[in-house]
C-alpha cells in the first residue's frame, strides 16, 4: 500500500510532480532507489537552521506547560497517530474542557494525511486554530503587504492552505462529525527578526540529538520547563492567513511545469497530485529552470542509487524529437547537463530555462547562438564579462580545452595591489533562537576568522586567527577588536586586504550597525569611533555611498573577470575553483604535494598544523579532502560519513555556505554551557583547521595566477 499524501509530498508536487515518484520509489528491500541530496545528514541541517527548535518553543506560545501534560502526539504510524489525536479531543470533550491544544496533531481524510504543528480547539467559540510553525524570518512590512512577494512566500502559504483543506474535510467525518460546525482559522507562526529576545540562554532550553542506530532526530526540551521560564517569546509572530487561504483556494496553482487542467484551483491540484503519487508511477513534468536545483540528482559515485534528473532527461529525449544530444543513452552521470550552464549576473534571464527550451540535454549540445543572439565572445577582450563565461563554459566542454585566463587583466590587477596581501575569511552563524537578552533572531554572530599574509618576496604565513565558541554572549566585539589588531598591529593598515565574495563586507557592515545602535555600552566613545573608522576603511556600503580607502579586494570578482576552468563545473565558489586551479597549474599542485613545506616552523608557517601535505595521494587535487571532518572526534550524534560531500553540496554558486553549513552547525552545537571541555576543545581545533585552509586557498589561487603568468 502506498504511503499517504502528506504535506511534505504536497510541497514536492508544487516543486515538480515527478519528484513524488523519486521520493517514494523503493526496492524489494524497502531501500530508496533515487539519490536525494537533501536527506544525506538531516541532523546537521536541523542543527544549523534551528527550524525544529523553533517548533518546540512554539508549543509554549499556546500552552503554559506543554510537557506536563504532554500535548505532543508521539505515535508515528498513520492509524496510531490519528487514533491518539482523536482520543485527546474526546477526552477533553468528556470532561468539559474549554480548550484542547495538541502538537503534531494527526489528521486524515481519505488518502490525505497531515500533522498540524499546533492545533488549538476552542470548544466554547467552536473554533479550530491551525498553526503551521516555520523558522522563516518575517518583517512587519511583509505582513502589512499581505505577503505580496508571493513567489517567495508561496511555499509557506500553500502549505497552510493544503492543511486547511484536509482539516476542513476531515472534520466532517472524524469523531462522528462532532467538529463539523467548528470554523477553522489558518495561521502561520514565523520568526520576527525585528523583535529582540528578552532573556539570556533561551537557546539552551532546546537541544538536537540523534539516535545513530535508528537514524532518528529528536528535539529535546529541558525537563521541567514551563512557559514562564522562556520570557515573552514575542519574536514568534502569529499571522492569520484566513483571507489569503481563501484566495489561494480559488486561484490557479502557479507553475509552468504543472498541467493546466489539473491546476485550475487548489483542490483540483491536490486530488490529481494525490492520485499520481498513490499510483506509484512517474509523471514526467516539462523540463525547465526548476530542474537545476533538483535534489534527486546523482553522480556515478552514488550508484547503485539512481539519478532522477537524468531519468527525466532520458525520458524527454526518448519521447520528444525537440530534445537532442550527441551522446548516446544512457547519459553519462558525470557529464555536465545543459542546465549546468552558469546563470549568474543574468538579471531576469534564466539560462537554465533557455537551454531546456532550446531542446539541448548536455552542455556539449548547447548552441550559444540559439540562446543569446545578441552576444558574441571576442577572445581579444581584456577581461571576461558574464556572458563571456557562459560562451567559454560551452566552448571548453566542446573543444576539449581546460581553462582560459586573461593574463593582461590579471597582471594589471596584481600590480595594483600593494604588499603585503592579507587574506581573510570569516565564519559566522545566524541562529533562529537568540542566545542573549537583546539579541534578535537571525542576527549575525561572527565567531571566527583566519588571516594569511603573502609578502612581496613570496613568503606566505598564517599570521593570525580568532575563535570564540564559548557558550552564551556575543563575540562580535572581541572578533572586531582582534581583526583590527591583526590587520593594523602598528595602528595603520599596510598593504591590501582580500576577501572571497561579499560575506566579509556584509558582516563588518552589520557589526558597524550594532556599534552605531549602541549595542556595546561598555565601549568608550573613543574606541567606538576607532572601530567604526576601521570598518569604514576596509568596506564599502552602497546605501551609504561610501568606499573605504583600503576597501577589500574581492577575489571572486577577479575570478569572474579573469579565469574560467572546465574543472570547476560552472561554479565560481572557492571550494570548486581551488581544485580547478591546482589541476590547471601543475606547478602549484606540485608545491603543495611536497612534505616539509607547510606547518609550524616550516617554509610556510601554520598556526594549527605541525606539518601538512595538502595534496596527498587520494586527495584528487582538493585540499579539503586532506582535512579531517570538521566534526571529527566529537560526541556521539555526529555522523562523519559524507562530510565532504555535504560540505560541497552546501556551497552555492555565489561562494557562500548557507544555513546548513558545517561550521555554523558546529558553532550552534557549541552554544550549550554544559558541553564537556574536551569536546569544546576538539570542536575548536577542527574549526581552526577548516578556516585556516579557507584563507590558504585564497593564497593558492593568487599563487596559481602568478605561476600561470610567468
Amino acid at each position: 500500500m502506498p504511503p499517504l499524501f502528506t504535506k511534505s509530498r504536497f510541497k514536492l508536487a508544487l516543486e515538480c510532480p515527478t519528484k513524488l515518484y523519486y521520493n517514494d520509489a523503493k526496492d524489494e528491500h524497502n531501500n530508496r532507489l533515487y539519490k536525494n541530496r537533501l536527506s544525506d545528514d538531516k541532523f546537521l541541517q536541523v542543527l544549523a537552521d534551528g527550524g525544529h527548535m523553533v517548533g518546540e518553543l512554539a508549543k509554549f506560545k499556546y500552552h503554559p506547560n506543554p510537557l506536563n501534560p504532554d500535548i505532543t502526539i508521539h505515535e508515528r504510524g498513520y492509524d496510531d497517530s490519528v487514533e491518539a489525536t482523536n482520543a485527546r479531543i474526546l477526552q477533553d470533550l468528556e470532561v468539559g474542557a474549554d480548550e484542547t491544544v495538541i502538537a503534531e496533531a494527526a489528521i486524515r481524510h481519505e488518502s490525505f494525511f497531515i500533522r498540524v504543528d499546533v492545533l488549538v480547539i476552542n470548544h466554547q467559540t467552536r473554533n479550530i486554530k491551525l498553526v503551521e510553525v516555520k523558522a522563516k524570518s518575517v518583517k512587519q512590512d511583509d505582513i502589512q503587504a499581505n505577503f505580496k512577494e508571493r513567489k517567495k512566500w508561496n511555499p509557506y502559504l500553500y502549505d497552510v492552505a493544503f492543511q486547511t483543506v484536509v482539516l476542513e474535510k476531515a472534520c466532517q467525518k472524524m469523531l462522528d462529525g462532532i467538529l463539523s460546525d467548528y470554523t477553522i482559522t489558518p495561521c502561520l507562526l514565523l520568526v520576527d527578526k525585528e523583535c529582540a529576545c528578552d532573556m539570556d540562554g533561551l537557546n539552551e532550553f532546546v537541544r538536537v540529538i540523534r539516535d545513530n542506530q535508528n537514524h532518528e532526530i529528536d528535539i529535546i526540551v529541558q525537563e521541567g520547563t514551563i512557559a514562564d521560564d522562556l520570557g515573552e517569546l514575542a519574536f514568534l509572530r502569529e499571522v492569520n492567513l484566513g483571507a489569503i487561504v481563501m484566495d489561494l483556494r480559488q486561484q490557479t496553482v502557479p507553475g509552468d511545469h504543472l498541467p493546466e487542467e489539473h491546476a485550475i484551483n487548489l483542490e483540483t491540484f491536490m486530488q490529481w497530485a494525490c492520485m499520481i503519487q498513490q499510483a506509484g508511477q512517474p509523471h514526467y513534468s516539462p523540463l525547465g529552470s526548476h530542474c537545476k536545483k533538483c535534489q534527486f540528482r546523482g553522480k556515478a559515485s552514488d550508484q547503485p542509487l539512481l539519478s532522477g534528473v537524468h531519468q527525466c532527461w532520458t525520458h524527454a529525449i526518448e519521447v520528444a524529437e525537440t530534445l537532442t544530444t550527441q551522446t548516446p543513452l544512457p547519459l553519462n552521470l558525470d557529464a555536465p547537463l545543459s542546465i549546468d550552464l552558469w546563470g549568474g549576473n543574468a538579471g531576469p534571464i534564466s539560462y537554465a530555462q533557455r537551454v531546456t527550451d532550446s531542446g539541448h540535454a548536455l552542455l556539449s549540445d548547447v548552441q550559444w547562438e540559439q540562446i543569446n543572439q545578441n552576444h558574441t565572445y571576442d577572445p581579444a577582450k581584456r577581461k571576461l564579462k558574464s556572458n563571456d563565461r557562459r560562451v567559454l563554459q560551452i566552448n571548453l566542454e566542446n573543444d576539449g580545452g581546460d581553462f582560459v585566463m586573461k593574463p593582461d587583466y590579471l597582471m594589471e590587477k596584481m600590480q595594483s595591489w600593494p604588499y603585503p596581501w592579507h587574506m581573510i575569511d570569516f565564519e559566522t552563524s545566524a541562529p533562529a533562537i537568540p542566545s542573549t537578552n537583546g539579541m534578535k533572531p537571525y542576527e549575525t554572530i561572527a565567531f571566527q576568522f583566519s588571516h594569511h599574509i603573502m609578502h612581496e618576496n613570496g613568503q606566505i604565513e598564517h599570521a593570525s586567527e580568532f575563535i570564540d565558541i564559548e557558550a552564551g554572549g556575543n563575540p562580535n566585539l572581541s572578533f572586531l577588536r582582534a581583526l583590527k589588531e591583526a590587520l593594523m598591529p602598528d595602528g595603520s593598515l599596510q598593504g591590501t586586504v582580500f576577501r572571497y565574495h561579499t560575506h566579509e563586507n556584509t558582516v563588518l557592515n552589520h557589526i558597524k550597525s550594532q556599534l552605531t545602535a549602541g549595542y556595546y555600552p561598555e565601549l568608550s566613545q573613543a574606541e567606538k569611533d576607532e572601530l567604526i573608522a576601521f570598518i569604514y576603511s576596509i568596506t564599502h556600503n552602497k546605501d551609504e555611498h561610501r568606499t573605504g580607502e583600503h576597501n577589500m579586494v574581492d577575489l571572486y570578482k577577479v575570478v569572474l573577470e579573469g579565469y574560467i576552468s572546465k574543472r570547476a563545473g560552472g561554479s565560481n565558489s572557492l571550494k570548486y575553483i581551488l581544485p580547478a586551479i591546482l589541476q590547471d597549474v601543475p606547478a602549484l599542485a606540485e608545491k603543495y604535494a611536497q612534505p616539509g613545506v607547510y606547518g609550524q616552523n616550516l617554509e610556510m608557517h601554520s598556526l594549527n598544523f605541525d606539518e601538512k601535505i595538502w595534496l596527498p595521494e587520494g586527495a584528487n587535487c582538493n585540499p579539503y579532502n586532506a582535512l579531517p571532518p570538521i566534526l571529527d572526534n566529537l560526541p556521539e550524534g555526529f555522523d562523519e560519513s559524507s562530510i565532504d560531500e555535504l560540505l560541497m553540496s552546501l556551497v552555492d554558486d555565489q561562494g557562500k555556505i548557507d544555513q546548513g553549513g558545517l561550521a555554523m552547525a558546529a558553532y550552534n552545537y557549541s552554544r550549550y554551557h554544559d558541553l564537556p571541555k574536551e569536546d569544546r576543545i576538539a570542536l575548536r581545533d577542527s574549526l581552526l583547521k577548516y578556516c585556516e585552509l579557507d584563507t590558504l586557498a585564497m593564497c593558492m589561487l593568487v599563487e596559481g595566477f602568478k605561476l600561470a603568468l610567468e
